[in-house]
């Protein structure tokens, strides 16, 4: 039971982070439109330092993990931004009245970078003996 509430928890925490990263990244990138490349680099570097305060963040809120399997927690690891970045896209798609089947390239990378870094921080800073501070 503890397994799911903490996969819910963090699928929860990263959906609402990945929506306000998306939001600040939104206006930023109006004001900055030189080039898709600088475009692209800037914004996945806006999700990757989000996602680590995202993460510090949950951190205080969890400082106990409940993973205890380390098996289970690189599973977590990786699966879990993918499914978060599925279910980002599968609302961008919505909101845009597109087909809920056509994933939007760069939505999906942004996406997986904020969670793949949520996930990161907490894995590599929460231990399961003793809590991060």
């Amino acid at each position: 039971m503890e397994i799911i509430i903490e996969i819910i928890v963090e699928v929860f925490i990263e959906i609402i982070g990945q929506f306000i990263a998306g939001l600040i990244a939104e206006n930023i990138m109006q004001s900055v439109r030189a080039s898709k490349f600088i475009e692209y680099f800037f914004c996945a570097v806006g999700y990757i330092i989000f996602g680590a305060i995202i993460g510090y963040a949950s951190m205080l809120a969890f400082p106990k993990i409940l993973l205890k399997n380390p098996n289970l927690q690189i599973i977590n690891l990786l699966l879990v931004p993918i499914l978060v970045a599925l279910a980002i896209c599968a609302v961008g798609n919505w909101r845009k009245k597109i087909s809920i089947f056509r994933i939007n390239f760069e939505i999906f990378i942004f996406a997986y970078l904020f969670a793949f870094t949520v996930s990161f921080v907490r894995y590599s800073f929460l231990d399961v003996a003793k809590p991060f501070w």
